[in-house]
């Protein structure tokens, strides 16, 4: 035993058993110290271990599950060219609802081959979007130079629209120029589009549906607003703006009227026309087949019941004096409307 200078320590001397328990708690404090050491040498280890295809993988998911896109994105090769400009779904607020975002990242295995002078991993993942599983497989090479240790090449969903039917669209609140022939890349995740109500087609609101992918299908997101239907009042409203290009159509003086559904031929020299409406057509106002920005709705009139009674002043060219003509053309219309502006057009014929 080693004697401290002034400390009696034998066992009979009062300070013996203080001394025995520092001794004791010296020799914890001594015993603790290197599993201290080397718990924080593993922990500094773990911190410092380099990334891999699928650690980058599980960044990538686990910052979209905290809604910082741009994090993410950080992680994605050739980041820069993922501007709002040209991908302006892949932004914050398109996961700025926690609920949808993705969680449950797992990963099912992977593959490496080469690729573009590199090797690529191929990681075969599924997570959840709203309680729905969804297996995806991401390609992952190590980066170039300004480059993360890997980047992930394009590992988006791509978003589609059908039967949009020439409708602006917004998708988780943010507006996209897409139509049905489009498509666009997203952050995996949940989507809400909304196609918006114009005054002839009613608008519509429907969940992005995704489809899992593999490596050589890509996974998918479909929004599909089903068959348009059309605005309430639609039908009326055309039907009148018809009814009311026919009777300014009666007001010409022309026997063939420019873009109007009735005509006659008059024999000789004209010198006036009189048109009277006297049965409008039953018209058919329905959505057309393929509804786009310049033809929503189709205008149709297959009954030809409508009859337009003229009386017209002729000269005979053969000096034979002036005559008054008389009579009735049967007419239907072919056309179609649209919104300009806000406001139903109509073109008839």
């Amino acid at each position: 035993m080693v004697s401290l200078p002034g400390v009696a320590t034998g066992p009979g001397t009062p300070g013996g058993a203080q001394f025995r328990r520092l001794r004791r708690r010296t020799l914890v404090i001594l015993a603790i110290v290197p599993i201290v050491l080397v718990g924080g040498g593993f922990a500094a280890y773990t911190a410092l271990k380099p990334p891999t295809a699928e650690s980058t993988v599980e960044e990538y998911f686990d910052e979209l599950s905290d809604g910082d896109t741009a994090a993410a994105l950080d992680l994605v090769s050739d980041a820069s060219e993922y501007s709002p400009e040209s991908h302006p779904l892949l932004v914050p607020k398109a996961l700025s609802e926690a609920d949808d975002r993705p969680s449950d990242l797992r990963i099912l295995g992977t593959d490496i081959f080469s690729g573009a002078g590199r090797d690529v991993t191929s990681v075969r993942v599924s997570y959840k979007v709203r309680g729905d599983t969804v297996t995806q497989t991401i390609l992952a090479a190590k980066g170039t130079d300004g480059e993360p240790a890997y980047v992930l090449h394009e590992p988006f969903l791509l978003l589609g629209v059908t039967s949009l039917a020439g409708r602006q669209l917004t998708v988780n609140g943010i507006a996209a120029e897409l139509s049905t022939e489009d498509s666009t890349y997203v952050f995996p995740g949940a989507y809400t589009a909304t196609a918006q109500g114009t005054p002839l087609i009613a608008g519509a609101t429907t969940s992005a549906v995704v489809q899992s992918g593999g490596i050589e299908e890509r996974a998918v997101a479909v929004a599909d607003f089903g068959t348009p239907t059309m605005a309430p009042g639609a039908q009326a409203a055309v039907q009148t703006m018809v009814k009311e290009q026919i009777t300014k159509c009666a007001q010409s003086t022309s026997g063939q009227p420019t873009g109007c559904p009735f005509s006659t031929y008059l024999f000789g020299s004209v010198e006036s026309v009189t048109w009277t409406i006297t049965a409008y057509p039953t018209v058919t106002v329905e959505l057309s087949p393929y509804p786009s920005d310049d033809a929503q709705v189709a205008i149709s009139s297959d009954a030809y019941d409508g009859v337009a009674h003229y009386v017209a002043k002729v000269t005979d060219p053969f000096g034979g004096g002036t005559e008054t003509e008389t009579g009735d053309v049967r007419f239907g219309v072919q056309g179609s409307a649209t919104v300009e502006g806000g406001q139903i057009t109509v073109s008839i014929s």
